[in-house]
């Protein structure tokens, strides 16, 4: 019997090597005959493949490789793919559809506890510092992608890395609102995510920014937590819309 999937321009080239015809049409008959050989042989169930795939992140959190990688590379392919109608494949049909594995990706990290956190896997844009004379003044301007976040009073280093290594923290482990803490302190306020790298802001930094350190501390967490919400739903979006 024929194979299933088994189309007719398979059957065609098939039966042109039979009969002789071109060269062309034999490689192609060849080229057919192998496809269906291996799908014959090395088949396996769109169930099997989701089993696979749970297994390889079960088998990632046991090394030293963050399983979130495993998440990210299909949303990329789901991206990419997505934009394109994904039809019966006839012998090819033995994998879930890509937007599929990403829910079941997700879903498998979130029963094992892993924390998704995709822009520690990713080449994600981070924020950066730089150091720069405003109105005559030295300051240190903190920036991401191409965004002022803040000014800093001066231009001391420590201070500019402080400042980039909390809001890296904010935005890779993407925190909302609520875990982002502004505290009172004898010089200003601290600016202190959940688990993460704190710094100060300064009445001198309140200035420079045109309000009250506090002001500008809870300016910041809004903004922060804004891009992680955006960045959330662009990821979603690349495979929930199709």
């Amino acid at each position: 019997s024929i194979p299933r999937g088994l189309g007719l321009l398979q059957l065609a080239s098939i039966a042109a090597l039979i009969i002789g015809q071109s060269p062309e049409a034999a490689i192609l008959a060849g080229a057919a005959a192998n496809h269906i050989t291996a799908s014959v042989l090395h088949g396996s169930s769109v169930a099997a493949e989701v089993e696979a795939d749970a297994y390889g992140i079960d088998y990632l959190t046991r090394t030293e490789y963050d399983p979130t990688g495993f998440l990210t590379v299909w949303e990329r392919f789901a991206g990419s793919s997505g934009k394109f109608i994904e039809e019966e494949l006839g012998i090819y049909a033995t994998h879930p559809l890509t937007r599929d594995r990403v829910h079941a990706a997700r879903d498998r990290l979130e029963e094992l506890g892993v924390p998704i956190l995709r822009r520690l896997v990713t080449h994600a844009p981070q924020p950066e510092s730089h150091a720069l004379s405003l109105d005559g003044e030295d300051v240190t301007e903190i920036r991401y992608v191409g965004e002022r976040l803040a000014l800093l009073e001066g231009q001391d280093a420590d201070r500019g890395e402080a400042a980039i290594a909390s809001i890296a923290w904010i935005l890779d482990h993407e925190l909302d609102e609520s875990r982002i803490k502004v505290i009172p302190a004898r010089n200003g306020v601290v600016f202190q995510p959940e688990g993460g790298p704190s710094f100060s802001f300064t009445h001198g930094d309140g200035r420079l920014n045109g309000a009250g350190e506090a002001v500008l501390a809870g300016e910041l967490r809004t903004r922060l937590t804004e891009i992680v919400a955006d960045e959330q739903a662009r990821v979603s979006a690349n495979y929930h819309l199709y």
